[in-house]
């Protein structure tokens, strides 16, 4: 999630989704006019290592407006091209899904940009605390003009859907083009969600890595890591690690504002917020939580 809890405190579907906030502000920005672009995003990443190093991303769930679809989620894509007076011009989240070609001095990367808020998108009375086209959307809720969901009352739950799929046709018309030694896809959701998808288009397409977040906490595997239980404190989900062998994936836990999944320790000696090193060489990667 760029901004979490609610996304950018705004609507969608302003005439200018290039400019912070101009369809008037959410409710939340009006009562704190916090410019989340500046206050969170230029004035905290910045200094040494990170000035002038693009901030490639991807929408997650909050970023949708978190239990709704209507917050100014084309706002966080817009700002790709602003021209705000505080932006560094390093934002770089120029549509739903995408790809980029990096190319390093003796290697090349491709990485995939992909939307799976789809398993965030239940028919509407399900789990509304954690629905982006649940009960909590206003009736007549309409991002009709941004090409988004048109509503609650609409097929809300089967546009989510069919983005999905025509992300997956997208990966079937350009994947077979790579020359890249490494393709690594970035995306919201761990591959746990929907994991049936993954165990598909994994091996179909030959990633190497999923890079995701969602979570509150950091998690990994790899091929030759041990095989445990992706939620070794539920009793109720079995599931094990090992499923999308030999792709790596990755949590990064690096957000969630001020929750946590489990007790932080002062000390770092835990699983909970940080970042993820990722280390990349022509004859392997690297990921150190």
């Amino acid at each position: 999630d760029n901004f979490y809890w609610g996304g950018v405190y705004d609507y969608c579907g302003s005439g200018d989704f290039t400019r912070p906030y101009s369809n008037g502000g959410s409710i939340e920005h009006k009562l704190d006019p916090v410019n989340q672009f500046k206050e969170i995003f230029e004035d905290i990443y910045n200094g040494p290592g990170l000035d002038g190093k693009m901030w490639l991303g991807v929408l997650g769930n909050h970023d949708w407006g978190g239990f709704r679809f209507d917050q100014a989620w084309d706002q966080a894509i817009g700002y790709t091209w602003n021209y705000e007076w505080y932006s560094k011009k390093r934002w770089l989240t120029p549509a739903l899904y995408y790809y980029v070609t990096v190319k390093y001095p003796d290697f090349v990367v491709d990485y995939y940009f992909l939307d799976t808020n789809v398993w965030d998108a239940l028919p509407y009375g399900e789990n509304p605390p954690h629905n982006i086209c649940g009960p909590h959307n206003p009736w007549n809720a309409n991002c009709g003009l941004p090409h988004g969901p048109t509503g609650p009352a609409d097929n809300c739950v089967g546009w989510f859907k069919n983005l999905w799929e025509v992300q997956k046709r997208w990966l079937d018309g350009i994947v077979p083009k790579s020359k890249a030694h490494w393709r690594i896809v970035v995306t919201h959701f761990p591959p746990y969600w929907g994991k049936w998808e993954w165990q598909y288009l994994a091996p179909r397409h030959e990633f190497d890595a999923i890079i995701t977040g969602h979570r509150h906490s950091q998690n990994m595997h790899g091929p030759t890591d041990p095989v445990g239980k992706i939620w070794p404190e539920d009793v109720t989900k079995p599931e094990t690690n090992e499923f999308l062998d030999p792709t790596a994936w990755i949590v990064s836990g690096g957000g969630g504002g001020i929750t946590s999944e489990h007790m932080p320790n002062n000390g770092g000696w835990d699983d909970q917020y940080g970042f993820v090193h990722m280390e990349l060489k022509k004859e392997k990667l690297m990921f150190t939580l």
